[in-house]
């Protein structure tokens, strides 16, 4: 088994550890979600362990949750992921239609990042424990900077237009440090989110 293999096994107990921890600490929550990060391949780490980083689920995406599961509203066609270089915290009243501007999202081609659109997550199916993720297949972003860019936070949005202010915002989350990308980096994001019956 190489490191890759045994890291990614890693990654997978401790998003199981965290939605533990997550439940003792908020017993009346029932949806949780979180985003880990690889830099040029490799997961953003602290010693031997992902950096996993807890979002919030703003009204928005709860709403629109509840829409397409049990009420009569068609589902969106994908969802993507968006970075922010704004130093804050994302509130439940974000949306789509101020993501960008709250957040600073960070949209350029020419210090930012060459895809054309926000990045698709790509999810496997829900798989048991009520969990659903895209692990292995994480959103990737290719930097384009003169010199380095700042990443704060992350967003998952069901619009592909990067700086758009269409459709629901269904997660956001501030990372507890900067990351400091350069050009050239390959940066990827990965996004596991888990409902739970008690």
């Amino acid at each position: 088994m190489n490191f890759q293999t045994r890291f990614v096994g890693n990654l997978r107990n401790k998003l199981a550890s965290a939605l533990l921890d997550a439940r003792e600490k908020h017993p009346e929550a029932n949806a949780f979600g979180t985003y880990w990060e690889k830099i040029n391949g490799i997961y953003v780490s602290a010693g031997c362990s992902p950096i996993l980083t807890p979002n919030i689920l703003p009204t928005e995406g709860l709403n629109n949750a509840l829409d397409t599961w049990l009420g009569d509203v068609a589902k969106p066609a994908g969802w993507f992921i968006g970075i922010y270089s704004g130093a804050v915290t994302p509130a439940s009243n974000w949306t789509a239609a101020n993501f960008a501007s709250n957040a600073t999202e960070i949209t350029s081609q020419v210090e930012g990042y060459s895809e054309a659109t926000r990045p698709q997550w790509v999810k496997a199916a829900a798989a048991a424990g009520g969990v659903i993720d895209n692990i292995g297949d994480e959103a990737a972003f290719t930097i384009v900077c003169t010199t380095t860019i700042n990443v704060n936070g992350v967003g998952m949005l069901s619009s592909n237009a990067r700086g758009g202010t269409g459709g629901k915002l269904a997660s956001a989350a501030r990372y507890a440090s900067t990351r400091v990308l350069a050009n050239g980096d390959n940066y990827e994001v990965g996004y596991r989110t888990t409902f739970t019956s008690s």
